[in-house]
């Protein structure tokens, strides 16, 4: 069934001011899989902490890995601000962030319709995964130029139509009403 039409336990008893739904847009369905697998919310949060820590960890010499820069960023990726919070309360902003990061990693590797896929898995979703797709798309016109951007841009869009129209056409009232409507109110 439709989840975003779907009836959902209150857990806060009438406390909140909206009603219980899935307000999450629909491009997190594809990062859920492994937690209806594993049957643990938190494990694409976790890998994504992963997937960043061991990026940063690949990229540096062995000599390099205990370079102030490296281990700066190593400890912001473990401990800055409340990632472990964040994770135990399985927020899925650390799939946002892997997306984005991935972008900026294909954009920076000239590999448009890769960046562009990533970008459109952040836009669809979080709510605000345009506040870190804007600049990333800025940043490819700005230094990549016109045709780059459009080249990252399309595949972006393609993958935000593909991912949340689907949802948009299975019942639009109910989308909109868990995904902006709801969070509004």
């Amino acid at each position: 069934s439709n989840p975003y039409g779907a009836k959902y336990l209150d857990l806060y008893g009438g406390r909140q001011p909206y009603a219980p739904s899935f307000g999450y847009l629909p491009g997190y369905f594809l990062f859920g899989i492994p937690a209806l697998l594993l049957g643990d919310v938190r494990v694409a949060s976790i890998v994504s902490l992963g997937v960043l820590l061991f990026w940063v960890c690949r990229n540096a010499s062995t000599k390099e890995r205990f370079n102030p820069k490296h281990s700066v960023l190593l400890a912001c990726i473990i401990f800055g601000g409340s990632s472990f919070y964040i994770i135990e309360q399985a927020w899925i902003d650390p799939i946002l962030a892997i997306c984005l990061f991935m972008s900026g990693v294909f954009i920076r590797g000239d590999r448009s319709v890769s960046a562009g896929f990533f970008l459109g898995l952040a836009l669809s979703i979080k709510q605000y995964g345009f506040i870190g797709v804007g600049p990333l798309l800025a940043y490819t016109f700005f230094r990549k130029g016109k045709k780059e951007a459009l080249a990252t841009l399309v595949p972006c869009l393609f993958t935000v139509v593909l991912i949340i129209g689907s949802f948009w056409v299975w019942g639009p009232e109910e989308f909109l009403r868990s995904t902006f409507s709801g969070i509004k109110n």
